[in-house]
């Protein structure tokens, strides 16, 4: 930028540019003519592609996927106790380039709790994700038609499924809980269709057991939350439903 001349040159297409000064004007030289400006092209930047927060026994596991980040991008998850008057920090790190990250929030406040994401990039630039809200009850989620442990997971995760799942539910709370349950059928051997869904919506593994409980390995799961759904072979009804965190 020729502050002089109110001029202009494109260094990515022209890497020369001629002037002439004028000793008799100091406007036309010196450290004040001439600025390089360097601008960030908005698409290469970085942008927040998913971010979700849902209810767990141990806390709420939050995850988000990115794009274009380096490690020169922190992400800050803050949490809000007064309906989004004030956000409080919960924790944060700069990012690794692995596009998928995960964050627990173990202590929740027995409330209705809003989180969102903070993004700072390499100019500075501040943007935030969608505020989700969670209403923290986890006496709603003791009771479920499925046992995933441990959770969060690294390599093995273990899934038991409850077949006294009765009328003894209280299946309007587990609704509110996230979690839907109906009464499996008893009569005859039980099968189960087990899937496990990411974030996207993708199907990234479907098993079948004969038994009430199953062992997979997920090691090689990006980190991030999961979905896992099982479903009573034969009359199609959902036994159970609930998330894990893969770290």
């Amino acid at each position: 930028m020729d502050g002089y001349k109110k001029d202009s040159l494109d260094l990515r297409n022209n890497n020369t540019y001629v002037f002439d000064i004028d000793r008799n004007d100091t406007a036309s030289f010196g450290n004040n003519r001439f600025r390089i400006i360097i601008r960030q092209n908005k698409a290469l930047g970085v942008h927040l592609l998913d971010f979700t927060a849902v209810k767990a026994a141990n806390g709420v596991p939050i995850a988000w996927k990115t794009e274009n980040e380096a490690n020169y991008t922190n992400f800050t998850v803050e949490r809000s106790t007064d309906n989004g008057v004030t956000f409080n920090v919960l924790g944060g790190f700069v990012s690794n380039s692995q596009q998928m990250y995960t964050f627990l929030d173990a202590s929740p406040v027995k409330t209705v709790d809003l989180y969102r994401l903070k993004l700072e990039d390499l100019n500075g630039a501040i943007s935030y994700s969608q505020v989700i809200t969670i209403v923290y009850d986890p006496g709603k989620l003791a009771v479920a038609g499925i046992n995933v442990y441990p959770n969060p997971v690294i390599g093995t995760i273990n899934l038991a499924i409850n077949q006294n799942n009765s009328s003894s539910f209280n299946s309007a709370g587990l609704q509110n809980a996230g979690i839907s349950v109906q009464p499996a059928q008893n009569t005859g051997t039980a099968s189960y269709t087990i899937k496990i869904v990411n974030i996207t919506g993708t199907v990234v593994k479907s098993v079948t057991s004969q038994q009430p409980y199953w062992q997979g390995d997920v090691s090689a799961f990006l980190p991030g939350t999961y979905i896992i759904e099982v479903v009573n072979s034969r009359d199609k009804s959902t036994v159970g439903k609930t998330t894990f965190v893969k770290l």
